[in-house]
């Protein structure tokens, strides 16, 4: 039989108000004094029953009275802000908790496999890679609090649980990786150290998933994060935080790979955090098939890892998280990727000749690679110029975004770009970052640019001569660069089809006067720039990387095989919407991506290159920002895009600015 529910606290509270409204009207009072009985009596069930009522409309089930109602008293922007920020946590827990029970309808048992200490935070790590779109149903339920269990309603909860009694909150939920809430105080993280740390999930029952982490074990400051196994070619390529690397970038003497805890392989090359070694020889490597891969000083100081050894792939708990209209095309990239019978390195193509090369080609010109925090309202106007510029495939790199990046990609799939996501939650790490992107794209890209949501390569033509550069024939790059500078001579110098990089300026924008951004876009808003360019940012030709794909994300190192060319600033430039509106500019206080430049609160190294002259260390608007950093008027990319994007002649609006699909 089945048991009746227990009323909510706000139908209890509700029934009481009405009870006493019955009871007034009951009373032998002057009609007018039940009257003003009664509207006082509603006011007070407004005030009784509003906290909770607004609690099932978002707020945490387990927040005060009062959560809601401080909620309902912030700035309307705040509150959307706030309220999206919960939903989206919940349906992030409604798809867990549907893929957790996908895996175990199919038997496969999913547990923590690691937890890893940032200073704001732990990150879980699950033994595989979640919610692929059939697990989760194909798409958000309509109430995406609740899941239905026969003919029971239960609200859903997944917590954050250390020993067996401390509970956190659990801040984001991306495939494999789970973001929580550290213990509240010191004292209770001291005694919580070495404890097991878990998911605690309630359903009908609550039950707490299989852990192998440890709360405290391993830092954000020393560990082996991130692993890409070329099994034909028989190395591993490590990415590790925390090994002290000499002046020139080279690793200590004597570092080895550690496979599992027996079989050690010597680090043969290295730079920054990037570290390759041999693979243990083909009749042994079964072996050691879901084993750690950890480095080892000559001393013996073993770097905690939370990478395993997987044979025959180069994806390492990747996002395969795709709209089902794109689904078909982008799995079969991903199937590519998986394969690396293909992939040569550049010391490998040192011993081959031309010939070879031009058997190398990929099925794709020229891709974009961008590491991304909090970039949904950049993302469409970038992705759709550059589409045009000649881009065949984005490779996103999500870096802990909880904006609404993850339904932009969508709907930009959905409209047939071709993109992907790729969940990266290792902090300050875009040099490793860019590298391991370039290691996902080798099998299927010929050149990679590498650039970040507010820069904009132009013109195209560099796209359409890195085509001709590729074809290893008698052609050279399609671009005369010989009207300014020095380039023609370097240009010159190049071996037929051993360009590996090619380096564009880049022009610097300020605000324009603008103190909030339109919907229009970056590029036909910021039209006020520095005179001189400064620094440049690439497009790669992969083959061309050196054997530890070496980023310093600017450029990459080269195999001695292969030459740059610094383009041109009259035939192509960089136009980078660096010091935008302040609302905008000023998140770069909170996140920074790049490993080895001060966060902008660092008070140090205050007049690195990539400081900010004038601005110091608060995220304090600098007097006249909206005028800073404008010598000039350049609107060629505007006038472009007012030409080229116009979402039809009768209309001012920009493709970006609506859903429309590609053309």
């Amino acid at each position: 039989m089945m048991r009746e529910r227990e009323p909510t606290r706000v139908t209890r509270k509700a029934r009481g108000a009405a009870a006493m409204v019955a009871a007034v009207c009951a009373s032998s009072v002057s009609y007018w004094l039940r009257l003003l009985l009664v509207l006082a009596t509603a006011a007070l069930l407004v005030l009784v029953c509003l906290p909770d009522a607004a609690s099932l409309g978002g707020c945490h089930q387990k927040s005060s009275d009062h959560g809601c109602l401080n909620l309902l008293q912030q700035p309307k922007s705040e509150r959307q802000s706030t309220y999206r920020d919960q939903q989206q946590q919940q349906q992030q827990q409604q798809r867990l908790l549907a893929a957790l029970a996908a895996a175990a309808a199919a038997e496969r048992p999913v547990f923590v496999d690691a937890a890893v200490s940032f200073p704001e935070h732990v990150l879980l790590l699950l033994n595989s890679t979640l919610f692929h779109e059939e697990e989760a149903g194909g798409g958000e339920s309509s109430n995406p609090r609740k899941l239905v269990y026969g003919d029971h309603q239960q609200e859903e909860l997944v917590m954050c649980i250390y020993g067996a009694h401390v509970r956190t909150k659990v801040l984001a939920i991306d495939q494999g990786f789970v973001r929580c809430e550290h213990p509240s105080s010191k004292t209770l993280k001291a005694s919580l150290v070495g404890k097991f740390v878990s998911l605690q999930i309630q359903r009908l029952t609550t039950r707490q998933l299989p852990s192998k982490a440890q709360y405290g074990a391993i830092s954000w400051k020393k560990v082996v994060y991130q692993i890409v196994v070329y099994e034909e070619e028989g190395f591993v390529l490590l990415f590790a935080k925390g090994i002290v690397v000499t002046k020139k970038g080279e690793a200590p003497q004597g570092l080895e790979c550690v496979f599992g805890n027996t079989f050690r392989t010597q680090v043969t090359e290295s730079c920054q955090e990037n570290f390759r070694c041999p693979l243990p020889p083909p009749q042994q490597r079964d072996s050691f098939v879901g084993l750690l891969v950890h480095l080892q000083l000559a001393n013996g100081t073993r770097f905690p890892s939370v990478v395993r050894y997987s044979r025959n792939t180069t994806i390492i708990r990747d996002n395969l998280h795709n709209s089902s209209s794109n689904k078909a095309a982008v799995d079969d990239d991903f199937t590519k990727q998986a394969s690396v019978s293909d992939i040569k390195t550049a010391a490998d193509l040192e011993r081959h000749s031309l010939e070879d090369l031009e058997k190398s080609k990929k099925d794709m010109t020229v891709c974009a690679c961008t590491m991304i925090w909090n970039g949904a309202k950049f993302l469409r106007e970038w992705v759709m110029f550059h589409d045009r510029m000649g881009v065949e495939r984005f490779f996103l790199y999500d870096n802990n975004s909880d904006d609404d990046l993850d339904s932009v990609v969508k709907s930009l799939q959905s409209s047939n770009f071709n993109l992907s996501r790729h969940v990266w939650p290792w902090l300050k790490t875009q040099e490793a970052g860019f590298s391991h992107c370039a290691s996902q794209a080798m099998p299927i890209c010929e050149w990679v640019a590498f650039i970040d949501l507010d820069e904009f390569l132009f013109p195209s033509s560099y796209m359409k001569g890195l085509n001709q550069q590729s074809n290893v024939g008698n052609q050279k790059l399609n671009v005369d660069l010989s009207s300014e500078g020095n380039s023609s001579s370097s240009m010159n110098s190049i071996v037929e089809g051993k360009m590996g990089q090619l380096k564009i300026p880049c022009y610097t924008f300020g605000a324009s006067g603008l103190v909030a951004l339109p919907s229009s876009g970056q590029i036909v808003n910021y039209i006020c720039r520095m005179r001189a360019p400064k620094r440049v940012k690439s497009i790669v030709r992969l083959v061309a990387l050196s054997p530890t794909l070496c980023s310093q994300v600017h450029h990459f190192h080269l195999c001695s095989t292969f030459q740059e060319v610094r383009a041109n600033i009259g035939q192509a430039a960089v136009y980078h919407y660096k010091y935008q509106v302040w609302e905008d500019f000023k998140t770069k206080f909170v996140h920074r991506v790049a490993t080895f430049v001060p966060d902008w609160s660092d008070n140090y190294k205050l007049n690195h290159v990539d400081r900010t002259p004038g601005l110091g260390t608060k995220a304090v608007e600098p007097p006249a920002w909206a005028e800073k950093f404008c010598e000039l008027n350049d609107t060629t990319l505007r006038d472009f895009a007012l030409s080229q994007f116009q979402r039809n002649k009768s209309s001012s609006e920009l493709i970006w600015e609506s859903h429309a699909s590609r053309s």
